[in-house]
């Protein structure tokens, strides 16, 4: 099972969660708001060009 990071805008929390398929709305764990923010991957910056990156691995032709 998988954790994702999220962001409260309520309350501004950083939190961990699983998401699964058919469960209620995620609620943050300090305020309980229902208004919560998947954050980006930190797989994001994998993918920049430059030196000693992704795009070096492979060829894009």
């Amino acid at each position: 099972m998988s954790l994702y990071s999220f962001n409260c805008q309520a309350c501004g929390t950083d939190f961990e969660s699983s998401l699964k398929e058919g469960e209620p709305a995620l609620r943050c764990p300090k305020c309980g708001s229902t208004k919560v923010e998947k954050k980006p991957s930190g797989l994001a910056g994998f993918f920049q060009k430059g030196k000693n990156s992704f795009d070096q691995c492979f060829s894009w032709s």
